[in-house]
């Protein structure tokens, strides 16, 4: 008898220590995405600047451009190209952060009524007294199980979110390669006019 109630004690601290590391697991899933999204939004923050510098100097240089003289039409011709190669980055970085900060649905599916965790599912239920009503008749290992699965989900996400966070680094880096090409051949090109 003692040791069957010990055995009972000892599988409810473990379900609760693996319940407690599960949720612990999600929590730290949950601060990675919200970094990538913060890094996202500095991307983007840095895209709109580069942006509108890069056109604001290429808008007035190609204005000042006389096409007679060779160097003339050698640099408005590379500013041209490296224009466009520039316009093909941003969109291509853009892009790749809107799959960063997009957001994602949950792949797996529960048989009806055993999924507690993903809010398609908890919507399901007539009411938030019959989901409540679900939660309280859940066993701990239901419990367990939607909470892994949810860890397992949102593993994917952050997963998915850091590599095309990855790939706009590289993307990032080649705007910004561009844009010092075009910053360099735009004030070029107001020195030889205003010489």
């Amino acid at each position: 008898m003692l040791n069957n109630s010990f055995s009972q004690e000892t599988k409810a601290t473990d379900i609760g220590a693996q319940i407690q590391f599960a949720r612990h697991t999600y929590e730290n899933h949950q601060s990675v995405i919200r970094q990538v999204d913060g890094k996202a939004a500095f991307v983007l923050t840095l895209l709109i600047f580069l942006s509108y510098t890069a056109f604001s100097f290429i808008k007035e240089s190609l204005a000042k451009v006389s096409w007679t003289g060779a160097s003339h039409r050698v640099l408005g011709a590379l500013l041209i190209v490296i224009t466009v190669v520039f316009l093909a980055g941003l969109l291509a970085t853009l892009i790749s952060m809107q799959r960063v900060v997009s957001p994602r649905v949950g792949r797996g599916k529960f048989q009806s009524g055993q999924n507690l965790f993903f809010s398609s599912d908890i919507v399901a239920y007539d009411g938030r007294d019959a989901y409540f009503a679900a939660l309280r008749a859940a066993p701990d290992d239901l419990l367990l199980q939607n909470l892994a699965h949810q860890v397992y989900e949102i593993s994917l996400i952050t997963e998915a979110k850091l590599q095309c966070l990855r790939h706009s680094n590289r993307l990032i880096v080649f705007c910004i390669c561009c844009w010092t090409i075009d910053m360099t051949v735009c004030l070029t090109l107001v020195y030889l006019v205003n010489r």
